[in-house]
């Protein structure tokens, strides 16, 4: 198995093994927990750097068709949220619903994240 060794795989692979070092570091002279999370998020992005390693440069780039659809399920998604954000908007004035902020926030984060990746499925299903 052939590994590229170009700036941008270094750079990827030393910032996890960076994150990793972090993690170490706050586990052993600080007995923080957060240095667990900073340990698996670095193991995470050492994992997929290495996984970006193998594959060759051109592997990656996008075509004019995955673009416009990325485009597309960009801009329904975006709606979607400023569809949900002003439904909300009108409850709260109407006094029919009352929500906090991480209520709203989580919500509109759920709609924001999920319409895109459901709409990308679509249009890549859907085509021109």
């Amino acid at each position: 198995m052939k590994f590229r060794t170009d700036k941008d795989v270094l750079q990827f692979l030393g910032m996890g093994l960076g994150i990793v070092a972090l993690g170490a570091i706050l586990l052993v002279f600080f007995h923080a927990k957060a240095g667990i999370i900073f340990v698996m998020i670095g193991t995470l992005t050492v994992l997929v750097g290495l996984r970006f390693a193998t594959k060759p440069k051109d592997f990656f780039m996008q075509d004019e068709r995955s673009i416009r659809i990325n485009e597309k399920a960009g801009n329904y998604a975006f709606w979607a949220v400023m569809t949900v954000i002003l439904a909300m908007w009108v409850l709260r004035a109407a006094r029919l619903w009352d929500p906090d902020f991480m209520d709203a926030f989580s919500m509109v984060l759920f709609i924001g994240i999920y319409g895109r990746i459901i709409m990308r499925l679509y249009y890549n299903r859907k085509g021109e």
